[in-house]
């Protein structure tokens, strides 16, 4: 089994709309797991209403999602862990050193085109969420190869 963890702060608006975008891009891939999770999460809430909207107009569904924080038994059995910015990627490196090698930014993963942060929507309008959730989309087709070889073990 191979898993791919993506992160965020809350683990309620980026993470989620980014694990569901990527279940569906790599759906029926046999052994692979994709969830996700908040450096701040309070276990258990659901989603923003505004994450599910935005996801579910691309066709990923994450209206079943609880949050959950990351933590060292997530870290040790990840094959990837996608950060959704720098600030993120950092922290996980100084809490998880054992486990940095497996940490990137989603911008880093990216072959040309969007590179850098993911923006927190938190707050802000449906329509922030879409572009947000769209943000997202663009750069997963960007780093699909990218991703790829890095759960399988080529990269």
């Amino acid at each position: 089994m191979s898993l791919m963890v993506v992160i965020c702060t809350g683990n309620s608006c980026r993470s989620p709309i980014a694990e569901g975008l990527l279940k569906k891009e790599y759906a029926g891939r046999p052994g692979w797991e994709i969830i996700s999770a908040g450096t701040s999460a309070v276990p258990g809430a659901r989603p923003m209403p505004e994450a599910v909207s935005a996801a579910a107009e691309l066709g990923a569904d994450i209206s079943y999602h609880t949050t959950r924080r990351v933590n060292r038994q997530l870290m040790d059995q990840a094959s990837l862990v996608i950060a959704m910015t720098g600030f993120h990627a950092e922290w996980l490196k100084q809490h998880f050193p054992d486990n940095a090698d497996k940490v990137f930014t989603l911008g880093e993963l990216t072959r040309g085109g969007c590179t850098g942060d993911v923006p927190d929507p938190i707050g802000f309008s449906n329509e922030v969420y879409r572009k947000i959730a769209g943000l997202l989309k663009r750069m997963i087709d960007r780093a699909r190869e990218e991703i790829s070889e890095r759960m399988e073990g080529r990269a």
